[in-house]
């Protein structure tokens, strides 16, 4: 009788319902993550950046961040390292613009105590300039989803994301106009939630377990906005 108890014991560990030795389905689920902002009067150079320490476990990281300047526009991202290695772009949207929001991540990531570095091309390397960043890792990723972008004015921000029913989206968005409260919708979880000092802008970060498709990451503000928005859904 203890043999057939612990085998039934091993078999739930694993995974495996009660109704016919089913497996219960893979999931992407966030294993850990961290914070970075910095708001700086004239940087030096248009570098940031911050440490993560990457779960052993982890299949993907991905860094989602809003950059913000005041007295110049950001070109471009030149690059995103973990660890030394070069992260994958997976969507971007603002970029000419004051505001800039990205999503880059690293498959098979290294892991421990590792360097994260945003460099970006600015007009004016003198402007004022602020980041949020979030490094998140996941675990159960095997496939990275094409980006949505969305643009437009309003008290709240959407996009919609096709995604697999256990994957989860990543957002990344930025906010001008000056609204001082921004507020996650349902089913989303915010990561990040940053009023620039320097610009009065705000730089936000979520993410949205998938129970369906499409999946729609939003976020409301306390007066009328001009939003930028970048998703990406990461999946079984």
């Amino acid at each position: 009788m203890r043999k057939l108890l612990l085998a039934a014991a091993l078999l739930g560990c694993m995974g495996f319902g009660h109704g016919g030795g089913t497996p219960n389905p893979p999931r992407a689920i966030v294993l850990g993550i961290t914070n970075y902002t910095t708001d700086v009067a004239s940087p030096a150079s248009p570098v940031f950046t911050f440490t993560h320490v990457v779960n052993a476990a982890a299949t993907y990281t991905v860094v989602a961040f809003n950059l913000s300047t005041v007295d110049s526009t950001v070109n471009t991202i030149t690059s995103v390292t973990l660890g030394g290695q070069a992260m994958t772009m997976r969507g971007t949207v603002g970029l000419n613009q004051t505001h800039t929001s990205h999503i880059y991540s690293l498959a098979n990531p290294p892991t421990g105590s590792k360097s994260i570095v945003i460099t970006a091309t600015f007009n004016d390397v003198n402007t004022r300039a602020g980041i949020a960043a979030t490094a998140i890792d996941l675990m159960g990723v095997s496939t990275v989803g094409t980006a949505t972008t969305g643009d437009s004015n309003g008290t709240t921000a959407s996009v919609s994301v096709a995604s697999s029913n256990m994957g989860l989206v990543v957002n990344a968005t930025g906010v001008d106009n000056n609204p001082t409260v921004a507020t996650v919708g349902t089913g989303s979880t915010q990561r990040q939630n940053q009023i620039y000092a320097q610009s009065s802008r705000i730089g936000l970060v979520g993410t949205t377990e998938a129970r369906g498709t499409p999946i729609v990451p939003t976020w409301s503000f306390d007066g009328a906005a001009s939003w930028r928005m970048v998703a990406v859904s990461f999946n079984p």
